[in-house]
């Protein structure tokens, strides 16, 4: 995850990172609204590619889902605030 966040989205480049937050910032309130919520990540998956439901009604990938979106919840936010997170993740 931190890969995919720092090095794809160049979100270490100081050039690119002041921007990057001030873009997350902004639309924050969306943000913070599914990634708070494992069942939204999970309905938008199944939704985009119903497909994923089989996939997603397993225990294992849903402890998978509910982790990851934890990781990534907690990772955006610290970079994004520059301080760490004390949000409590629903699970599904």
């Amino acid at each position: 995850m931190e890969e995919l966040l720092y090095n794809h989205l160049h979100l270490r480049n100081s050039k690119f990172a002041s921007v990057w937050r001030f873009i997350l910032q902004s639309v924050w309130n969306n943000i913070e609204d599914y990634l708070t919520d494992a069942e939204k990540i999970r309905n938008f998956l199944i939704k985009a590619d119903p497909r994923n439901e089989e996939l997603f009604s397993k225990p294992e990938n849903i402890a998978w889902l509910n982790e990851v979106v934890r990781i990534l919840y907690d990772e955006l936010y610290e970079f994004t605030w520059m301080e760490k997170s004390s949000e409590e993740i629903t699970n599904i």
